[in-house]
């Protein structure tokens, strides 16, 4: 079991359970970094609350 795994059942098992958008959000989050080979993804949150998620990806080439 992952650390985030063990956070996420630890959050889910606490007076703190995740809000169906944390969840959804969480999911969103989840999906870019498991898409992402090399490079970055950032999360803008404005009013405590994630509101836009960036991936970029870099492209490594083989040097010759």
């Amino acid at each position: 079991m992952s650390y985030l795994d063990k956070k996420l059942d630890q959050a889910t098992t606490d007076e703190n359970k995740l809000t169906q958008e944390e969840e959804e959000v969480l999911g969103k989050v989840l999906d870019a970094l498991r898409q992402i080979k090399f490079g970055y993804v950032q999360i803008t949150i404005q009013d405590n609350r994630v509101v836009q998620i960036d991936r970029t990806e870099k492209q490594r080439l083989s040097s010759r």
